[in-house]
């Protein structure tokens, strides 16, 4: 505020300036005082514009004397750090060690810890110690296990509820901090993919022959349960996809051929929403992800009757089992079942009433750069009604995906 008053004052001074006012502060110095006045302004500007991306910011508070606590919580000894390293991934920590002096390394073992949303900035670090063993005879020891407190020496301030952009960084001396800057557009997650199926292109199967479809993960919760990697509504998230068909498969005949997996496998445009209901580690320390989710959504088709064609809206609900390994940094991999309840508006019978039908899916990803904004996938589904009597189909999809936000966060940081 000082700099605008300086700015404005020094402003007034030249729209009032005569050369007659001889005894005046000379025009040099204005000009010296103006550009600081301008310079101190961008620089507040600047500060502005850089706390609005800010979603955290972390700081090592001190490294000497840190205390070491046993499972009762009380304190049995103390450490010096050497260095912390931290990995971050959508707004957890999904990895920190603090190293001390003697090479020990205290880390989260059980669980990621958040650092937005719902939960306070500190966790316990734990260590596997050897211990005497007072019930020996022989001075044996056993194996126990010694924690470190956060808060005794970070410090994670949040502003707001933004998910950070993922990042690694180590801080090796008190004071070191790190400022946590929020994704670009929803989170980072937009993807954008734009493929076809290889039974529509080369087997002149009713597939999509050209299909785009987007969908968006938005992160609501990164709160444990149980002191360990269990989150309830992790996420939420929604899917458009269309489809563009061979001119033989425009439409669908709505007579005694037609069938549920026909609509499916017809649909000109499908859009879904859906909530993640719980979701775990499958390992200790992993980026891969088992979930369990559930949501609704709905299918275009065209039907063709005597009379016409028209377009007619199949709706479902579904709960799906997810599996999401992302240990390589350039290739992820992605198992699904699901079991969708369908029904169609507008026709009567047994069409009329929820039917349920299976989807099991495999999703491979490849980063050829290991860039991850830019990645070729190939996609596989099966389809089958459970009630049986129908023909199952497959989809076999080969295309490129875009993580839309990260390209627009990477074009940012460059300018």
């Amino acid at each position: 505020m000082k700099c605008i008053v300086k700015l404005i004052s020094l402003l007034s001074f030249f729209c009032g300036f005569s050369q007659s006012n001889s005894d005046s502060v000379s025009i040099s110095t204005q000009i010296t005082e103006l550009r600081k006045a301008i310079d101190s302004l961008s620089k507040t500007i600047k500060s502005h514009e850089d706390e609005k991306d800010t979603a955290a910011i972390v700081c090592l508070k001190r490294t000497a004397d840190i205390l070491v606590y046993n499972n009762d919580q009380e304190a049995t000894d103390t450490i010096q750090i050497r260095e912390i390293v931290f990995d971050i991934r959508d707004g957890l920590i999904l990895d920190i060690q603090v190293i001390d002096n003697d090479n020990r390394v205290f880390t989260n073992y059980w669980a990621p810890i958040a650092i937005t949303r719902f939960n306070n900035t500190c966790s316990w670090l734990t260590s596997r110690y050897l211990v005497p063993d007072p019930k020996s005879k022989i001075h044996q020891v056993k194996p126990e296990y010694r924690y470190v407190h956060t808060c005794d020496f970070l410090n994670i301030v949040r502003k707001g509820v933004a998910v950070p952009d993922n990042v690694t960084f180590t801080f090796y001396k008190q004071g070191d901090k790190k400022i946590l800057t929020r994704g670009a557009g929803i989170n980072q997650v937009v993807d954008l993919r734009i493929f076809t199926d290889m039974f529509a292109a080369l087997g002149s199967e009713p597939n999509g022959l050209a299909q785009i479809e987007g969908s968006s993960r938005i992160f609501i919760n990164n709160k444990n349960w149980f002191k360990r990697s269990t989150t309830p509504f992790r996420y939420g998230y929604f899917l458009l996809q269309a489809s563009k068909l061979d001119s033989k498969f425009q439409f669908t005949e709505l007579d005694s051929s037609f069938t549920r997996l026909k609509a499916i496998q017809r649909n000109t445009v499908s859009a879904e929403i859906g909530l993640n209901l719980i979701g775990s580690w499958l390992q200790t320390k992993s980026r891969s992800w088992a979930s369990l989710n559930g949501g609704a959504g709905l299918h275009l088709v065209r039907l063709k009757n005597m009379q016409d064609t028209t377009l007619v809206s199949s709706q479902f609900l579904f709960l799906e089992t997810l599996f999401e390994f992302k240990e390589l940094n350039n290739f992820g991999l992605d198992f699904n079942g699901r079991v969708l309840w369908q029904k169609f508006s507008g026709l009567t019978d047994e069409l009329s009433m929820l039917q349920p039908i299976l989807r099991l899916g495999v999703t491979a990803y490849w980063n050829p750069v290991n860039n991850h904004s830019s990645r070729i996938f190939f996609r596989t589904n099966y389809f089958q009604e459970m009630n049986g009597g129908n023909n199952p189909f497959v989809q076999i999809q080969i295309g490129y995906s875009a993580v839309v936000s990260s390209l627009i966060t990477k074009e940012k940081s460059k300018n």
